[in-house]
């Protein structure tokens, strides 16, 4: 029973090397004449930096906090840095030569909009960036702000210990609200809105020019 126990804790909570992981995810923008990226990646719960035009090495994780080794190169390293535990910056040791980058964020605009929700206790979410913070609005539970986690596309609303988790299209989009609240086993998912295009601005007549 014990062993289930500790599965299904595992199911539920996630590998905490892969819950680990995910802090330092994201892009970071480095002055480099060889390369202006430093990509770092998750795949099967092994973290990835790829230096963009140079290729990709696993970092394996040492003794010391937030300090990787670079798999492919000897004597490699990466450290990252953090600010609030937030990671906001890293250090590319090698060849005797130190590497900064800094950390992308997106755009609070990135995730305004209406996400809507059926067969749930909210209908409808309002999100939009107010004074550099993420503020949301909806009919059931009123206005709020949420604190950003550190991980990419997510973010913690307080007052119902939620989890907020934005997903993306392929092309970089926001189309969907993941709204998780562990302590009621609730979660929901809510697509955003698409405004429709008036068609009646285009109706005309043309002239066409020779």
């Amino acid at each position: 029973m014990k062993i289930l126990q500790v599965l299904a804790a595992f199911l539920i909570i996630g590998s905490p090397a892969l819950c680990q992981n995910k802090k330092y995810l994201g892009s970071y923008k480095v002055e480099n004449p060889s390369f202006e990226k430093i990509i770092i990646s998750e795949n099967n719960g092994k973290l990835y930096g790829e230096a963009v035009g140079q290729g990709s090495s696993e970092l394996m994780p040492t003794d010391e906090m937030n300090t990787f080794d670079v798999a492919e190169v000897e004597g490699a390293s990466v450290q990252f840095h953090s600010e609030k535990n937030i990671i906001e910056s890293l250090t590319l040791l090698m060849n005797g030569e130190s590497i900064t980058g800094m950390r992308e964020f997106p755009d609070l605009s990135d995730y305004s909009g209406v996400f809507e929700f059926s067969d749930s206790p909210v209908s409808k979410v309002e999100v939009m960036a107010q004074d550099g913070l993420l503020h949301i609005n909806t009919p059931e539970f009123g206005e709020t702000d949420l604190a950003f986690k550190g991980v990419i596309d997510e973010f913690y609303e307080s007052q119902y210990s939620s989890d907020f988790r934005f997903t993306r299209n392929e092309d970089g989009e926001v189309v969907e609200l993941i709204i998780d609240i562990p302590t009621q086993g609730m979660k929901m998912t809510g697509m955003k809105k698409v405004e429709k295009t008036n068609l009646t601005a285009y109706v005309g007549k043309y002239e066409i020019l020779d």
